[in-house]
């Protein structure tokens, strides 16, 4: 028989395990932010969270990469990540990287594809455009 104290007991242990292994889905994406030009021109800063010390930011350009659709209210931008030869060091690594992409009249946010050497994407992180 099981008594109500031990309900509460293997309540609240379960609440803190799901709290303490809990994960974000998009903890590893870093952040992204856009701001609107006086041109119209949309300049966006990203900051991306490698696993490894030896990634670098290869090439940004404005557009989703090959069948990738952006939503129809998000202006799309493209970051190509490569990974160094060799042994790296196994350490969370912020990536940086600020351009802009060309206006687009309706867009309200943007979708960044960050992709790998390979072309796959990585990650889609989105941010509105202040």
């Amino acid at each position: 028989m099981v008594r109500t104290l031990d309900m509460r007991v293997l309540f609240l242990g379960a609440m803190a395990l799901a709290l303490v292994t809990w994960d974000h889905p998009r903890a590893n994406d870093g952040g992204v932010e856009a701001k609107r030009a006086k041109d119209g021109s949309i300049a966006i800063e990203i900051v991306y969270q490698a696993p490894e010390a030896c990634w670098s930011i290869v090439s940004t350009a404005a557009g989703a990469p090959k069948g990738e659709f952006p939503p129809l209210t998000a202006a799309p931008a493209t970051v190509k990540l490569k990974r160094a030869d060799g042994l790296c060091a196994q350490m969370i690594t912020p990536i940086k990287a600020s351009f802009s992409v060309p206006k687009m009249a309706n867009a309200n946010s943007v979708i960044v594809y960050v992709t790998g050497q390979d072309g796959k994407v990585l990650a889609t992180p989105e941010a509105p455009i202040r």
